[in-house]
């Protein structure tokens, strides 16, 4: 309950703050501008998680393995920090290029430019800052994380609100306003000690490299996919139906993503709390409350949003109030994604990964299966093939869940 208090007051105002940013923009900026922010936000979004590929989130799986076994964990920090540096510079030239081949005719070649520096130094700034919050939060550190999280998300706002007061609406000042926030979070661990907490002074060792990629390899074609799947979708809606489907849909997913802020909770506190519980049995039967309680919660979102979609839509403005019929499947997909995201984390918190392989073998074939042959007509369009997706990502995970609490030496990644 402590923990829930301090979440609820801390995390809540930083939250609260970010939801504002995102429905000042979304009111502010012309639908044309909103869908060029929107295709660079989906490109920032892949490149988050290309630039990861599950290295953060096997922290968990080796300080709870370094907790079980014995050994050192600090050379496993190194080794993450190191690899996502790699990853960068990997991901970031890859999205220069597909800018310069793509060539799309709803951006001019100087807001190409433009974005383009602006989506790397974001995403350099969020690579530096990831791994530092994990850390804190797998330490018990929870307050020092909200601070520093809310005081990013202020910033963000108050770039939204010199938005609308200069009446400067365009793409790249929205996108300004993402690095002034990852840089003041970046400012916080450095003035503020956090930094310190998390230094690594030891060098990795290549069995430790070895290791730290051995639980990444099964989990990097999935999340590959992961971070391309929305901005493939995205920006094939921009070539078929224009800009208006692109601004839509997104405006949808705000409201999604405000929903999915209840779930915070779970993904912040519980799934920390959870990588240090070593008896098996407990940690099977939290994990299954939480899917349990998570999906209630989702139905009740949606049951409200299909009888009351008013109030919803009034967080978008009135250029968006046509969106009903599509109001619920947003919600729907966004919480989908919640509870697949648990699934996932849980999953790999305990090293269940060795089948990521297969399963991502059979999520590609059903999205290959259903972006060739969808419609991009309208929003809601695009809003069913996320549910679609999201809905086939999580029964594959809940099977591999299932197997690996009867089987768990089938799914266990093999470590030395």
């Amino acid at each position: 309950m402590r923990l829930f208090v301090e979440y609820s007051l801390s995390q809540g105002i930083g939250q609260t703050a970010g939801l504002l940013t995102a429905l000042i923009l979304v009111r502010t900026m012309p639908v044309n501008e909103y869908a060029i922010y929107a295709l660079y936000l989906s490109a920032m979004s892949f490149i988050g998680v290309s630039t990861d590929l599950g290295a953060t989130a096997s922290l968990a799986y080796f300080r709870r393995r370094c907790m079980q076994k014995g050994g050192e964990f600090e050379p496993y920090i190194a080794a993450v920090r190191w690899t996502r540096v790699g990853l960068l510079f990997v991901t970031g030239s890859s999205f220069v290029a597909f800018l310069l081949i793509a060539r799309l005719p709803t951006m001019t070649p100087t807001q190409t430019l433009i974005g383009c520096c602006l989506v790397l130094l974001i995403a350099w700034a969020y690579t530096r800052t990831a791994i530092n919050m994990t850390l804190l939060r797998l330490e018990g550190q929870f307050r020092s994380s909200y601070y520093f999280e809310a005081t990013g998300s202020f910033f963000r706002l108050a770039a939204a609100i010199a938005m609308v007061l200069t009446g400067i609406t365009a793409a790249w000042f929205a996108l300004f306003g993402h690095l002034i926030g990852a840089l003041t979070v970046l400012s916080c661990f450095a003035l503020f000690g956090g930094l310190n907490s998390v230094s690594t002074r030891e060098r990795p060792s290549l069995s430790t490299y070895r290791n730290v990629f051995r639980y990444i390899l099964p989990i990097m074609p999935g999340a590959l996919i992961f971070s391309v799947q929305d901005m493939v979708i995205l920006w094939l809606a921009a070539k078929v139906s224009g800009k208006q489907v692109v601004a839509e849909t997104f405006a949808l997913g705000r409201i999604g993503f405000a929903i999915a802020l209840l779930a915070g909770f779970v993904g912040i506190v519980i799934m920390p709390k959870l990588s240090v519980i070593t008896d098996e049995r407990r940690y099977s039967r939290i994990f299954l409350a939480i899917v349990l309680a998570a999906s209630a919660v989702g139905v009740i979102l949606f049951t409200v949003a299909e009888l009351f979609p008013r109030p919803f839509l009034a967080l978008i403005g009135n250029q968006y109030d046509h969106l009903g019929p599509e109001l619920g499947i947003a919600i729907a997909g966004s919480w989908v994604g919640v509870v697949g995201s648990l699934v996932v984390g849980a999953n790999r918190a305990r090293g269940w990964v060795r089948l990521e392989p297969i399963l991502t073998g059979l999520y590609a074939a059903s999205l290959v299966a259903l972006v060739t042959s969808w419609s991009y007509q309208s929003a809601k369009d695009v809003l069913t093939l996320q549910l679609a997706l999201g809905l086939v990502g999580l029964a594959l995970h809940l099977g591999a869940s299932w197997l690996g609490h009867f089987r768990p030496w089938v799914t266990q990644v093999q470590i030395r």
